[in-house]
């Protein structure tokens, strides 16, 4: 079997979006992977890293190829095998996500179908809390 990809929507270049597959990173003993069902779009965070305003103090200006985003919200596919408590089908808020290995550019990661993400950037979702809520 060949290695799993994912789709994620690429700012390629100032003001221009596309949609790519990218592989997905090797998951870790302390990670997780997250079907998203929603990611949501912040539109002062993404607008100033789609127009290249994006600054963070101390930090270069965000390379283009960007993929941006931090907030998403899906269910759990798999489990690192040192995750205790958590269990594939239970429901999460994925902050980020871990970027494939060589990817040249600046990546966040919300707008990703598949996260592969530290236990620590996940918060699972209480029952009385709809996925889009989360």
């Amino acid at each position: 079997m060949g290695k799993r990809r994912t789709d994620a929507i690429v700012f390629t270049a100032p003001r221009q979006v596309a949609v790519a597959q990218f592989p997905l990173p090797e998951m870790g003993p302390d990670e997780v992977i997250v079907d998203i069902e929603y990611s949501f779009i912040s539109n002062g965070t993404e607008r100033w890293c789609l127009t290249d305003q994006m600054r963070i103090p101390g930090s270069p200006p965000l390379a283009f190829p960007h993929v941006p985003g931090y907030q998403a919200a899906g269910t759990v596919t798999e489990v690192g095998s040192r995750i205790v408590g958590l269990k594939p089908g239970e429901r999460v808020f994925s902050r980020n996500c871990r970027e494939p290995g060589g990817f040249k550019g600046s990546w966040l990661g919300g707008h990703v179908k598949m996260h592969v993400n530290n236990l620590h950037d996940i918060v699972p979702l209480p029952a009385d809390v709809s996925t889009i809520e989360g």
